[in-house]
C-alpha cells in the first residue's frame, strides 16, 4: 500500500485508495477502507473521534490490534464480507460497536468491493444509527407497556361476538366472575342480570349504532356464588366500514360500594360528608344543572391546591379545560339527565399552578322518590400517569404506521392461501400500482399471479413453514405493466393462540439493478482470475526480498543502537574528567599565579585569556555531557529500557513542581515574567509526574532562550476527555517550514534562532525526547507560532476515566 499520512488521513501517492468524496477532515460522516479480513486501512477524522478516538491513526491501531474489544458482535464481520463476496456491495448493514469508555454505537456501513492492482479491499461510509435503534426499541415496551396496562387494570375487559361468544377477558374479568380465562374464552358466559333490570339494560344496547357506537349502563349482577352486585359497563360496539356489526368491546367495574354510599347519602347527609372527607378521591354534590358546586370534599386540596370553600359555589365547568368542558357536559346530558346510568368520564381539571391534571370522574344521579333528579354526586380520582400512558401508546401507534407509511421497502401480509392481505405504498410503487388499495385488489393469488416462476413461491412458503422464517429470497416477479423484475424477500410466519397459520408478513426490496451488476462482475471476474494469479506469484517474491531487506534493516539498527549507546557511555567518563581537571586547573590558577599577575597589565590580560579558555572548555564539556545523556535517554526511550514510574497524577501538583524547577529560568531574564493560568477543576491522569514534569521544565526552558523579554505563559484546561497544557511565549516565533521538523533529533529552530545575536546553545535532542515521552503518554504534542508574534507549544493528555 502507499504511505499514509501522520494524521491517520488517506494513503498519499498515485491513487488515494479511497476514490470517495467525503475524505476531507470535516466531511460530518465516516468514511473507511479495510482489508477482506477486517483489518482497517484508512478512517477520516470524523469515523476516528465518533468512535472515541482522539486521531485516525489512534483509532486504526487500537481496533487492528484487538478487534475483539471494540466490535459488540465479532460474528457480523464475517457476514458483511460473505455478502460482499457474494453482492459486492453492502447496503444499511447494521454493526455495533464499543467505544473505549464503553458507550454502544450502531453503525450503519454502506461499502463495497474494490479491485485495484494491490487486491481486493472494502470501501465505504458508516452512520450512526444509534437514535433510530433507541425508537425501534421504545417501540417495543411501549407495546409491552400497553399489553401490561391492559392485563393490570383492575376494571373487567372483555370482548364478545354478537351471538354472546367471548374473544378475551383480562385477569379482573375472569377473577372477578371466578372462571378462568380458558374457561371463559370461546364460551358464551354473560353476567346474570336480574329480570327487573333486563329491559333496561336492552334498551341502551339497541341505541348503539355506527354513528354512535358507545353507551354506559349501570345494573345489578348476580352473582356465581351469591349475593348481588352493582356493575358500570361501558359498551362499545365495533362496526365493519360498511356497518356491520363485528363484535362488542366492554370495560366494566364494581360499583356496588358507590351505589351503597348514594344510598346512605339519601338516608344522612351527615354520613355522606363524613365519608366523603375520609376519602382519598375527590367527591362533591352538585344541582342537577351542574353549575354550582354545592359540597367539595376537603381531597381537593390535595389533588388541586385549592379549599373546598374556594371551589364551594362555583361551576365545575370553570375548572375544566377548554377543550373537555363542552364534550363533558354533552355527555352528562346524554348520559346522566336522561336516565341512561352513571356517566363514567376522563377530563382535564386545572390546578392552582394552572397546571392540569387528568381525572376520572363518576357521576351518578340523585333522584327522589318519584324518580326525578334532585342533583349529582361526583368522585374523581387522578389518572394522570394512566393518560400519559395510553398517550404514548397512541404515539407509538402513529410511530408504527408511520414507519409502515414510509419505509423505503415494500411491506406486504398474505393469507395462507396466498391472498394479498395488506400492502404499503412502497410495494405498490416497486410493482406499478397508483395506490396500496388497487394492488390488494388486484392480486388473488400472488404465487400464481405475481411470480414468474410459481414454484418459487411454492419453495418459499414450504421453508417458512419448516424454519419460520426466511431471509434474503430472491425470485423474479412480474409488474403490473408485465416487466420483469427481482425482489428480495424477508418474511416469517405469524400463528394464532392455537397455533394455527393466521398469515405471513414480510418486507421486500427491488434487486434489478444490482443482479445486473452481479452478472457484470462476474464476467469481470473471470477475466480478473488470470491477473490475479499471476500478480500474486509476483508479489510473493517481491514480499520475500523485501521480508530479508528488512532483517538486514534491523540488524543493521540494532548494531548502530549498540554501538551508539557504547561510545556515549565511554565518552561519559573522560568529559567528567575534562570538566573536573578545568575546574582544578580554574582554582589553581586563581590561587597561585593570578596574584602574581596584579599590577602587570599583559600579564593581567593573558591571565584572564587563559581563564576564559578554560572557561570555555568546561562550558563545551558540559555541553557534550548534555548531549550525551540527552542521546542515552532518548536511546532508552526507543529500545523500551527507560523505567516508567506511572500513577494517578494530579495535573495542578505536576503544574507547580514544573514552575518550582524553571524559577531560577526566570531569574537570569528579569524583564521576563511567567504567568500560570489553571482553570480547575482538571481530570486525573495517568503517568510518570516526574517524566511530565521534565517536559512541562524543557519546554519553559525553550522559551527562556528564546525571549528577551515579555511574557511566558503555562495554562492547563480540561478539554472533553483531554487535559490540554501550553507554554506560550512572546519571542521571534518560528519559521513555518519548521513546524513540521522541529521534533526530529538535532533540529534547533533555527529560525527563530537568526533573530537573537546571542544564539542560545542546545543538543537538539530536547523536543524530541518530549514527543517520545507524550506518545508514551498516550498523547501528542505540536507547535503553533506566526514569525514574529510568539510560540505556542500544546500537549494533549487523555484523562484517567477515559483512558
Amino acid at each position: 500500500m502507499s504511505q499514509s499520512t501522520d494524521n491517520g488521513g488517506p494513503p498519499v501517492g498515485g491513487d488515494s485508495g479511497v476514490p470517495f468524496t467525503l475524505e476531507r477532515a470535516d466531511a460530518p460522516v465516516g468514511v473507511f477502507a479495510a482489508h477482506l479480513d477486517g483489518t482497517l486501512l484508512y478512517v477520516n477524522p470524523w469515523l476516528a473521534r465518533h468512535t472515541g478516538f482522539p486521531s485516525p491513526t489512534e483509532a486504526i491501531e487500537a481496533i487492528n490490534r484487538d478487534p475483539a474489544r471494540y466490535f459488540a458482535d465479532p460474528d457480523r464481520l464475517p457476514d458483511l464480507t460473505e455478502q460482499l463476496a457474494r453482492e459486492g456491495e453492502a447496503t444499511d448493514f447494521e454493526l455495533p460497536f464499543l467505544r473505549p469508555d464503553g458507550e454502544r454505537l450502531w453503525l450503519s456501513l454502506h461499502c463495497r468491493l474494490v479491485d485495484d492492482e494491490e487486491g481486493y479491499r472494502i470501501e465505504g461510509f458508516a452512520t450512526d444509527i444509534g437514535k433510530r435503534k433507541l425508537s425501534e426499541e421504545a417501540l417495543c415496551r411501549n407495546e409491552e407497556r400497553y399489553r401490561a396496562i391492559v392485563e393490570d387494570q383492575t376494571e373487567f375487559i372483555c370482548r364478545y361476538a354478537p351471538d354472546g361468544t367471548l374473544s378475551f377477558v383480562n385477569e379482573a374479568y375472569a377473577r372477578y366472575f371466578g372462571r378462568s380465562r380458558d374457561e371463559l374464552i370461546d364460551s358464551r358466559f354473560s353476567p346474570h342480570i336480574p329480570a327487573e333490570d333486563q329491559p333496561a339494560v336492552q334498551r341502551l344496547v339497541e341505541t348503539l349504532c355506527p354513528r354512535s357506537p358507545v353507551v354506559s349502563m349501570e345494573h345489578r349482577v348476580l352473582m356465581p356464588f351469591g349475593g348481588i352486585r352493582w356493575n358500570l359497563w361501558t359498551l362499545r360496539a365495533i362496526y365493519t366500514p360498511g356497518g356491520a356489526l363485528v363484535e362488542y368491546q366492554a370495560v366494566g367495574r364494581d360499583v356496588t360500594e358507590q351505589k351503597l354510599t348514594v344510598q346512605a347519602l339519601r338516608k344522612s347527609e351527615e354520613r355522606f360528608r363524613l365519608l366523603a372527607e375520609n376519602m382519598s378521591e375527590l367527591v362533591c354534590l352538585m344541582p342537577p344543572d351542574a353549575e354550582r358546586l354545592l359540597y367539595v370534599s376537603p381531597s381537593c386540596y390535595r389533588l388541586l391546591g385549592y379549599a373546598p370553600e374556594e371551589m364551594a359555589g362555583l361551576s365545575l365547568f370553570r375548572f375544566l379545560h377548554p377543550e373537555d368542558g363542552a364534550a363533558f357536559r354533552a355527555s352528562l346530558e346524554r348520559g346522566v339527565l336522561s336516565g341512561r346510568g352513571a356517566l363514567q368520564s376522563v377530563v382535564r381539571v386545572r390546578r392552582r399552578e394552572s397546571e392540569y391534571l387528568w381525572l376520572e370522574i363518576y357521576v351518578s344521579a340523585v333522584r327522589d322518590g318519584q324518580g326525578e333528579v334532585t342533583g349529582l354526586v361526583a368522585s374523581a380520582r387522578d389518572v394522570t400517569e394512566r393518560k400519559a400512558a395510553e398517550l404514548a401508546l397512541s404515539a407509538a401507534e402513529e410511530q408504527y404506521r408511520s414507519l409502515f407509511e414510509n419505509s423505503i421497502q415494500g411491506i406486504f401480509r398474505t393469507s395462507p392461501k396466498g391472498r394479498l392481505l395488506v400492502a404499503n405504498p412502497a410495494l405498490a410503487r416497486i410493482f406499478g400500482f397508483d395506490s396500496p388499495e388497487e394492488m390488494t385488489a388486484h392480486y388473488h393469488d400472488v404465487g400464481l399471479q405475481m411470480y414468474v416462476d410459481p414454484q418459487r413461491n411454492r419453495d418459499f412458503r414450504h421453508a417458512l413453514l419448516e424454519e419460520g422464517e426466511v431471509a434474503h429470497y430472491e425470485s423474479q416477479v412480474y409488474r403490473k405493466d408485465g416487466a420483469i423484475i427481482w425482489i428480495s424477500e424477508n418474511a416469517r410466519g405469524v400463528y394464532d393462540a392455537d397455533g394455527n397459520l393466521a398469515y405471513y408478513e414480510g418486507a421486500l426490496m427491488d434487486i434489478t439493478e444490482r443482479k445486473r451488476f452481479e452478472k457484470e462482475l462476474a464476467a469481470l471476474n473471470s477475466h480478473l482470475e488470470n491477473l490475479v494469479e499471476e500478480r500474486t506469484r509476483g508479489l510473493l517474491q517481491k514480499a520475500a526480498e523485501l521480508e530479508e531487506a528488512n532483517r538486514r534493516l534491523t540488524e543493521l539498527d540494532e548494531m548502530k543502537s549498540t554501538l551508539l549507546s557504547s561510545v556515549s557511555h565511554e565518552l561519559r567518563t573522560p568529559l567528567t574528567s575534562i570538566r573536573g581537571f578545568a575546574k582544578l586547573v580554574d582554582r589553581d590558577f586563581m590561587r597561585r599565579f593570578a596574584p602574581l599577575a596584579e599590577g602587570d597589565p599583559l600579564l593581567a590580560k593573558k591571565s584572564e585569556d587563559m581563564r576564559s579558555n578554560l572557561r570555555i572548555i568546561e562550558e563545551q564539556s558540559r555541553r557534550l555531557t548534555e548531549l550525551i545523556n540527552s542521546f542515552l535517554e532518548l536511546s532508552a526511550i526507543e529500545s523500551g529500557s527507560m523505567e516508567w514510574q506511572d500513577g494517578t497524577l494530579s495535573l495542578p501538583d505536576v503544574v507547580a513542581q514544573a514552575v518550582d524547577a524553571a524559577q531560577i529560568l526566570f531569574q537570569r531574564r528579569p524583564r521576563l515574567t511567567l504567568t500560570v493560568d489553571v482553570a480547575e477543576p482538571l481530570p486525573e491522569v495517568r503517568g510518570d509526574a516526574k517524566r511530565i514534569v521534565q517536559v512541562l521544565v524543557n519546554l519553559l526552558d525553550n522559551a527562556v532562550k528564546f525571549t528577551r523579554q515579555g511574557n511566558v505563559t503555562l495554562r492547563a484546561r480540561a478539554l472533553k476527555s483531554l487535559v490540554r497544557l501550553e507554554v506560550a511565549d512572546t519571542g521571534p516565533g518560528i519559521a513555518p517550514a519548521e513546524l513540521t521538523c522541529i521534533f526530529d533529533t538535532f533540529q534547533q529552530g533555527g529560525g527563530r534562532n537568526d533573530t537573537l545575536s546571542d544564539k542560545p546553545a542546545g543538543t537538539g535532542l530536547g523536543l524530541a525526547i518530549c514527543r517520545r515521552i507524550i506518545e508514551r503518554h498516550n498523547g501528542r504534542i505540536w507547535a503553533e507560532s506566526t514569525p514574529g508574534h510568539g510560540s505556542t507549544f500544546i500537549i494533549e493528555l487523555p484523562a484517567a476515566d477515559a483512558a
